[in-house]
């Protein structure tokens, strides 16, 4: 049996209740493969997993109060699971940004899995590469990754959505790359930089545009650490979203993220699993009047019509 195939059989779909889909996520699938080359795609490793909530945007109308009052419902959760929390020491640093999202008129990037993000902080310009999917050999082949003559980097991750009754998991291949001077909005400028795009594009100078025009103002920072584990610790904190030049939120968002590297056998990345699982399901109980059960950020760009900021 081939990687791929050993990969794909530790899945199982099952039928819910409901007639939906449910994907049932094998933890001796991390744990075998988290630690091996199975998880190679070229030189890039799975190496981090990020958990992320969507959250009522109308709560975060004023942002700092509104984080101070989910990250105690957060403090409770993790408590009642016998877990370690702390407040980030200190004033709480917002980082600003705008945002937009690259496409061909026909999508044809999102409707392959792909999306092509652009982010302005300053005078810099950060464009991301990113390709999802459920299945990790998938992801994991794929080439994101940004030219060599570019500053960048490539990282593999696993993200677990948690949904208002479920937890949905999915792999994430990401490639950066940092410019201080933006590049025309075409194929064949935005190929220089990831190559692989251009096996999705008919011709070089196809010409791309910003996802339904929608742009966006992003508010991010970070909030607190939850200790996971003695060895692994996992860094929170919450986005916001808004449409270019308005005050009123569109999204928000509680994340946190915790790296591999940190585990040194199968069995502590088993107990780290263990406990971020745990502490999502007394997370999601708790703070059920905040959860949204709309798409994802990127869903919200995708989905986006002129009056209607579901």
């Amino acid at each position: 049996m081939n990687n791929k195939n050993k990969i794909t059989s530790r899945f199982k779909l099952h039928e819910s209740h409901t007639g939906k889909v449910v994907l049932v996520f094998a933890a001796i699938f991390v744990l075998t493969l988290a630690l091996s080359p199975a998880f190679a795609g070229g030189d890039t490793v799975l190496n981090s997993r990020e958990c992320k909530v969507l959250l009522l945007a109308g709560r975060f109308t004023d942002c700092q109060p509104a984080a101070r009052d989910f990250w105690a419902l957060s403090e409770k959760a993790a408590r009642a699971c016998g877990i370690e929390t702390a407040v980030q020491h200190g004033d709480i640093e917002e980082e600003r940004c705008a945002v937009w999202f690259i496409d061909t008129e026909q999508f044809v990037l999102y409707k392959t899995g792909l999306v092509l993000r652009r982010r302005k902080e300053g005078g810099r310009f950060n464009y991301t590469f990113k390709y999802r999917d459920l299945d990790m050999a998938a992801a994991a082949a794929k080439n994101v990754s940004p030219a060599s003559e570019f500053k960048g980097k490539t990282s593999f991750e696993e993200d677990v959505v948690v949904k208002p009754d479920k937890f949905e998991r999915i792999f994430s291949k990401s490639g950066k790359a940092d410019l201080k001077k933006d590049v025309p909005m075409t194929a064949d400028s935005l190929v220089k930089i990831f190559p692989g795009m251009a096996s999705f594009m008919s011709k070089k100078r196809t010409e791309l545009a910003v996802v339904n025009g929608v742009k966006i103002d992003e508010l991010t920072f970070d909030y607190g650490t939850i200790f996971l584990t003695p060895v692994i610790k996992a860094k929170a904190s919450f986005t916001v979203w808004y449409l270019a030049g308005e005050k009123t939120p569109v999204i928000a968002e509680f994340s946190y993220k915790y790296k591999y590297d940190g585990a040194g056998s199968e069995s502590e990345l088993a107990m780290v699993h263990h406990a971020s699982d745990k502490f999502l399901a007394a997370l999601r109980a708790e703070i059920k009047p905040w959860l949204a059960a709309g798409q994802t950020k990127t869903g919200f760009v995708y989905k986006f019509t002129s009056g209607n900021n579901e």
